[in-house]
């Protein structure tokens, strides 16, 4: 039970030249309680909180500790107040192995020559990883683990420290249901043992799940504080974005006629234990939903079939002509866009601009005769884009890198419709992205349907797929389960053919 705050940000201010992304905002937090941090991208929650874990510092503003004024001029110092932050973009070190990563800056040594203590360092790391049952070699390099479990390694090696304030920005977004229910069961054991959480996500039902208090932010500013049982859902969102329209099932979608044309077809798909009988069809102005469980194989399967890796047996055919890609470039010029699920590293090129993360997929269209780059066609596209789907930015010349999650993933899609591509992979084409970016995205997807092209939207998200599809496949180990369509898209169905 909270007894008294144990921490408090005051009016704190926050710009980057012009542009203010903090507006006197304070909060508090007391011991014992989970806060959720909610706002669409850009409202400010990320930079308050790399205020509190000492990543950058205000312009104005005091932080209060156990009632006392206190500086956080670095991420070290934040740590000595046991203050953690486990950021959504991870701070892992990819080359360094699990153990390295978890006692990184806190190695255990001995002797004279401060040798390293392998036992105990072992030992921590074996405690760390039980915090959120990670279950994965200490020998392993962090870089060939999965992002799920990137995620749990972020959250086990912060744990261990035994932060008294706890900050989770976006913990659950690379996780399955099963991990991010065990992860929400963790935060209520941390609770109750006095652990103070600050937790943010777009997932507005697990934070009102596990909040005692809600704080919405919009503009970076603070504009609401609710308790628990006090709002509904669609309070929040209202809170969060206004009067905005929502996307709808029932008043955008329209379903599509099993006589439609095929524009793909997979035929026997098989990848020695990944996957093995994937068939289905993409139908032209189709929305194709995959779902699956961790280890389904939904990724790894279009994955192949964009041809980044390879597949043993089976057909394809694209457009009414056989195809097997042998590299990703063919896809593309065959007519396949793929948007992939880590935008981080196999998405976005960082320190490239808007202009050109959006012209790389088409390079054709914005060169000349010789093959040279016509810069005012690049200008004129992206920014086409940038206003089609709502990038919000200062200039179609910023990097790329410098943009919300929601930002940069839109920017993605706007690479893809750029290609011209017949059949568009969305894989978690939301994944940390807010409320109001989706309805973006899902309008975006909703029109290239419309043209008469296919779409196949992977999600881990339930609502989503049901939202989204004209049909759902479900995958379960590696192979369809079932193929629904109409009253059948549904989560009880849905999850009946996932779990087995």
């Amino acid at each position: 039970m909270m007894s008294h705050h144990i921490l408090e940000m005051r009016n704190m201010r926050k710009s980057y030249s012009s542009v203010v992304v903090l507006s006197d905002v304070t909060i508090a937090i007391g011991e014992g309680e989970i806060v959720g941090l909610i706002g669409e991208n850009g409202a400010g929650k990320s930079t308050l909180m790399k205020i509190l874990s000492g990543g950058t510092q205000p312009d104005a503003g005091e932080i209060i500790m156990d009632g006392k004024k206190i500086e956080i001029a670095s991420p070290i110092v934040a740590s000595q107040q046991r203050i953690a932050m486990v950021q959504q973009e991870l701070s892992l070190i990819p080359s360094l192995t699990v153990q390295d990563n978890i006692v990184l800056g806190r190695e255990f040594r001995t002797g004279p020559l401060r040798m390293l203590n392998s036992r105990r360092n072992r030992e921590y790391s074996l405690a760390a990883m039980k915090t959120v049952d990670l279950d994965v070699p200490l020998d392993v390099r962090v870089g060939k683990l999965s992002v799920a479990n990137q995620q749990m390694l972020e959250i086990a090696r912060n744990l261990i420290r035994a932060p008294r304030v706890l900050i989770l920005d976006e913990p659950t977004t690379a996780l399955t249901l099963v991990e991010a229910e065990a992860l929400l069961a963790q935060m209520e054991v941390l609770k109750s043992r006095g652990t103070s959480i600050i937790f943010i996500s777009h997932k507005l039902e697990e934070i009102m799940r596990v909040s005692d208090r809600m704080i919405v932010m919009r503009d970076g500013a603070k504009v609401g504080e609710v308790k628990k049982n006090e709002v509904t859902r669609d309070d929040l969102v209202k809170m969060m974005v206004g009067d905005k329209q929502f996307f709808s099932r029932e008043t955008s979608r329209r379903y599509v006629d099993a006589k439609s044309a095929r524009i793909f077809t997979a035929c026997n798909l098989r990848r020695r234990e990944v996957f093995e009988n994937i068939s289905f069809d993409l139908r032209a102005g189709e929305v194709l939903g995959f779902f699956g469980l961790k280890g389904a194989g939904r990724s790894e399967l279009f994955t192949a079939i964009f041809g980044a890796d390879h597949i043993d047996s089976g057909e394809m055919i694209l457009d009414g002509r056989p195809v097997r890609f042998q590299s990703p470039e063919e896809a593309i010029k065959a007519g396949l866009g793929l948007v992939t699920e880590d935008r981080k590293f196999s998405g976005i090129f960082p320190d490239m601009d808007i202009k050109n993360n959006i012209a790389m997929s088409n390079m054709k269209s914005v060169s000349g005769r010789f093959g040279t780059i016509k810069k005012e066609r690049i200008t004129s596209i992206s920014s086409s884009y940038v206003k089609k789907l709502g990038v919000k930015t200062t200039s179609n010349e910023q990097k790329i890198r410098n943009l919300s999650g929601g930002n940069q993933q839109k920017v993605l899609i706007s690479r893809w419709l750029h290609s011209n591509s017949k059949v568009l992979v969305l894989d978690e084409p939301t994944k940390g992205v807010d409320i109001g970016a989706k309805q973006d995205i899902y309008e975006q997807i909703n029109e290239f349907s419309r043209e008469g092209k296919g779409v196949v939207v992977i999600s881990s998200e339930l609502e989503e797929v049901m939202l989204l599809s004209d049909r759902v496949a479900v995958m379960r180990e590696g192979r369809i389960q079932a193929i629904l369509d109409g009253d059948d898209i549904n989560a009880e169905t849905i999850m009946h053919y996932a779990a087995g």
